[in-house]
C-alpha cells in the first residue's frame, strides 16, 4: 500500500511516494468463456497454480457500476480468512485490478475473489473451470484472470537518494 514521506532538508519539505510493486506478473489461472452474465454481490473460487504473490485480477463485465469494493479470501466463498480489500472502478469489458498489496498464494491453495457491485459478471454455465466454482450455482464460473508475481518490493530508494545528492 502507498505511503508518504516527508523529508526536511534546508527548509524545504520533499514528498516521496513509497510503494511496493512486483517485478513480474504472470498469469497464472483463467476461465474466459461466457454465454451469460450475473450482477450483484458475487465471488469466483480459484485455485493457485504456484507459489507467490497474487498481484494482479481481470474481470468481464457487461454493465459495470463505479466503486466497487474487491476481496480476496482464503478459501472457497467469503467464510475464510479475509487476505485483501480495495476499491475498484470496474469497466465495461475487461477490468484489471492491479493489488495495492499482492497477496502471498501457495499452489493447490483455494481462495476466492469477490466483488460487492459487479453488476453483470460475464459467466459460462457447464462448470468450465475445475479448479473453482462461482458464487451462484457450483455449475458456473465467472469470467476471470489472476497473475501471480515475486515478492514485492519497495521502490522509495530512488527518491531519497536524490535528495541526498541535492546536500552533498
Amino acid at each position: 500500500m502507498p505511503r508518504a514521506v516527508a523529508v526536511l532538508a534546508g527548509g524545504l519539505v520533499f514528498l516521496f511516494a513509497a510503494s511496493l510493486a512486483v517485478a513480474a506478473c504472470d498469469l497464472d489461472q483463467a476461465q474466459t468463456n461466457w454465454n451469460s452474465s450475473s450482477g450483484g454481490d458475487r465471488w469466483q473460487s480459484f485455485t493457485a497454480g504456484a507459489d507467490g504473490f497474487l498481484c494482479r485480477v481481470e474481470i468481464d463485465c457487461f454493465n459495470p457500476e463505479a466503486g466497487s469494493t474487491f476481496h480476496v479470501y482464503q478459501g472457497q466463498g467469503t467464510a475464510g480468512a479475509l487476505l485483501h480489500t480495495q476499491s475498484v472502478d470496474l469497466a465495461a469489458d475487461v477490468s484489471t485490478i492491479d493489488l495495492d498489496a499482492p497477496v502471498a498464494v501457495t499452489s493447490g491453495a483455494v481462495y476466492t475473489i469477490h466483488f460487492s457491485a459487479t453488476n453483470a459478471w460475464r459467466l459460462q454455465t457447464g462448470n468450465p473451470y475445475a479448479g473453482g466454482q462461482g458464487s451462484i450455482n457450483p455449475d458456473v464460473d465467472y469470467w476471470f484472470r489472476t497473475y501471480i508475481g515475486d515478492a514485492p518490493t519497495a521502490i522509495s530508494e530512488t527518491g531519497w537518494g536524490s535528495v541526498k545528492k541535492l546536500f552533498r
